[in-house]
């Protein structure tokens, strides 16, 4: 599984961003309440799940899908990456 922010820093530009196939998402992560874990999807198809089940992610620099299995049990840590008067399309 490759890890884009090894090859795609916060500061890189939307265009050389696409050329890579990542996304506006620079960190896709969040934090199970239960078990107090700290997941990160590394990539778009990398499901990742907290150690107790109840929270999983999935994404990477695409879209932050969530699922759960107790509301109001999770926090979302998403960070994006600097659109510097750029136009994402």
């Amino acid at each position: 599984m490759i890890d884009y922010q090894k090859f795609a820093p916060k500061n890189m530009s939307v265009k050389e961003r696409r050329k890579l196939d990542v996304g506006d998402i620079f960190s896709n992560s969040a934090t199970c309440l239960i078990c107090n874990d700290t997941i990160r999807s590394k990539n778009r198809h990398d499901f990742q799940t907290c150690k107790c089940g109840k929270l999983s992610i999935d994404g990477g620099s695409w879209y932050p899908k969530r699922s759960f299995k107790k509301e109001h049990s999770w926090k979302d840590n998403i960070e994006l990456y600097e659109i510097m008067g750029e136009t994402i399309s």
